[in-house]
């Protein structure tokens, strides 16, 4: 797919989209930064990122395009993408102080669910979300993933 350049323009607007949420950068929770900017690639990571030790007490944002499916539709190709998020936070760091008790994953969840389920910045036709589940992937550490699918026109020349 020659195309696939899109997905590096897509990450950006993503990336910039999650550091400029007041609500995204409240809940992340990381005192250490100084500016939004600075949570890219501390915080938010444009790739699939996994805690470095048991004990690394963080909360962070991973995200990554995927296109599983080109076909055909209406006479032009078009391809599925699917954009899915990793909340991941340290056990000790998921209570907060939301008043409704929400955990820093679920609220983060929320949040990126509320800024992207219907968004039409990404592909041609608007974000849908397609599963929220919670899992675990270490002793210590838990995530949500999120993913949203859209459509988008394969632009690629045959030769």
């Amino acid at each position: 797919m020659a195309n696939s350049r899109e997905i590096i323009k897509y990450k950006q607007k993503i990336g910039s989209i999650l550091i400029n949420d007041p609500e995204i950068v409240k809940w992340i929770d990381n005192k250490d930064i100084k500016t939004p900017e600075d949570l890219i690639n501390q915080n938010v990571f444009n790739f699939i990122r996994y805690p470095y030790a048991p004990e690394e007490e963080v909360t962070y944002i991973c995200f990554e395009i995927d296109v599983p499916q080109v076909y055909s539709k209406y006479n032009h190709l078009f391809k599925k993408l699917v954009i899915t998020f990793y909340i991941v936070t340290h056990e000790r760091l998921m209570p907060t102080d939301d008043p409704e008790g929400g955990t820093r994953c679920d609220l983060l969840a929320a949040r990126i669910d509320k800024l992207f389920n219907g968004y039409k910045g990404l592909g041609k036709t608007p974000l849908e979300l397609v599963s929220n589940a919670a899992d675990g992937i270490s002793v210590k550490h838990r995530r949500r993933i999120i993913q949203f699918a859209t459509e988008d026109l394969d632009d690629s020349k045959c030769l």
